[in-house]
């Protein structure tokens, strides 16, 4: 067969927005009580899927293919999490957290519909769900029963932010981390331990104590020990990540690593762990004794040219978009890196553009940045995503307000797609790379803000 010609720009691309979309983000993963089945939320696109898999069955199952999962409150995070056969989880729509049973059947909203939730932590004995909620700039720590009959109680509020409750074995005891703005929670936090009163429908906090913490002191994920004699956590409080325990019994406290390494990790989102108690009562902890130090030197892509954020042409209102966010992919035939961003050094006028440059060693050396998208000189284009298809194809997606007027009413937005094949073309030189429009005109304005 004759190869077949038409003009430049015009031919089918092996790259569709469907796949785009297919890149896989695994988090969250949680073992049921029983220890014989493990979850976890797979990111797909848009979506938080919950997958299971039973130790005795090779084969998975998406648990939520209706509802996707996903908590909001911060950064993320604090998602799912499994006991007695249930999951719990944060409902991406709504944020209420919902139950579903592992074996089957649908799912369940247990908490109202205002707020957002996050961190569900199921007590020992299941009667009980403590979690994180925000409602109006307020959080707090509440607790709802696992069945959602009752209207939740909030165990403790007056503080900033909330984060990581935990159980004591006994179900009559609450640990989590709190702290107030302006602190980040890598900078100052406190470790509250509740004693509960379990007499009625819901617990109630009878008396609670800050057990570690303070001005310039990071607490990380409190862990009651299986035995119920001790409360575990991570503190910097010697400048350095360790693991402590401290005795329920006697209030003493020890730390149980030592040297200069560090145990946590900045608490950037919900639901993050760096230690576990094993069965056999060991604790397993996860160390970098240098904090990174030892890494390669960087290797500097480009400088990135950023003197101001994208603005609504008409208001000069500012655009919420990945300026700051690069996007990588990998070959996985050739080894080839790609990288894009946003960059204001193509503009005279200083608008943003889409920056592209690739590796072929491994990263040890870059190309020139390049712009690749198709937008007018003087238009925004912005939040690039970058992807590579199984033949090697490389595209770049990316928005733009080529299409708004002055006179209308609304923001035009439209989403664009580039593409280049490094085995017919130079993907480092601009014109070998070919737009196709894939979605919109929409409204910007009307576009969700996260706030954050």
């Amino acid at each position: 067969m004759a190869p077949e010609q038409r003009m430049f720009g015009l031919w089918p691309s092996p790259i569709t927005p469907s796949a785009l979309a297919v890149a896989l983000r695994l988090n969250e993963p949680a073992w049921d009580t029983d220890g014989q089945t493990l979850a976890w939320v797979e990111g797909r696109s848009d979506r938080g899927v919950i997958v299971t898999r039973r130790l005795d069955d090779a084969a998975t199952r998406d648990l939520t293919p209706e509802i996707s999962v996903r908590a909001f409150i911060g950064y993320g995070g604090g998602d799912l999490t499994l006991a007695r056969g249930a999951a719990f989880f944060v409902g991406q729509a709504d944020q209420r957290i919902y139950r579903q049973d592992v074996a089957g059947g649908p799912a369940r909203p247990i908490t109202p519909p205002f707020g957002a939730a996050s961190s569900p932590a199921v007590s020992p004995d299941g009667r009980w769900v403590a979690y994180v909620h925000s409602f109006e700039d307020v959080d707090c720590i509440a607790v709802v029963d696992a069945e959602g009959h009752h209207w939740p109680r909030r165990l403790a509020e007056g503080r900033d932010f909330y984060m990581q409750p935990a159980w004591h074995p006994a179900g009559n005891r609450l640990a989590w981390v709190e702290w107030d703005h302006p602190s980040m929670p890598w900078d100052a936090t406190e470790l509250r331990l509740a004693e509960l009163d379990t007499s009625g429908p819901l617990p109630a906090v009878a008396a609670s104590r800050i057990v570690a913490g303070g001005a310039e002191v990071s607490i990380f994920q409190p862990l009651f020990t299986s035995d119920g004699a001790g409360l575990c956590y991570i503190s910097d409080e010697t400048g350095w990540g360790h693991l402590y325990r401290h005795d329920l019994a006697t209030g003493l406290v020890r730390q149980l690593t030592s040297g200069e390494a560090e145990h946590g990790t900045p608490a950037w989102m919900h639901g993050m762990r760096t230690f576990a108690e094993l069965p056999s009562g060991a604790l397993a902890v996860i160390r970098s004794t240098d904090k990174g130090e030892t890494w390669s030197q960087p290797i500097i892509v480009s400088k990135q040219v950023l003197f101001d954020g994208v603005r609504d042409p008409d208001t000069g209102t500012p655009v919420r978009t990945g300026d700051i966010v690069p996007d990588i992919a990998v070959d996985p035939n050739s080894g080839n890196l790609y990288v894009v961003w946003q960059d204001q050094r193509f503009s005279p006028a200083g608008a943003h553009h889409i920056a592209f440059s690739m590796s072929t060693d491994g990263g040890l050396t870059w190309t020139p940045p390049i712009r690749v998208d198709k937008t007018p000189l003087n238009v925004h284009a912005f939040t690039a995503s970058v992807h590579v298809a199984a033949d090697g194809t490389v595209g770049v997606s990316y928005y733009d307000f080529r299409r708004h007027t002055s006179a209308s009413s609304i923001l035009e937005t439209d989403y664009w797609f580039v593409h280049c094949h490094p085995g017919t073309g130079d993907c480092t030189n601009p014109e070998n790379w070919a737009e196709t429009h894939i979605a919109g005109p929409f409204d910007m304005r009307g576009a969700p803000f996260a706030g954050g």
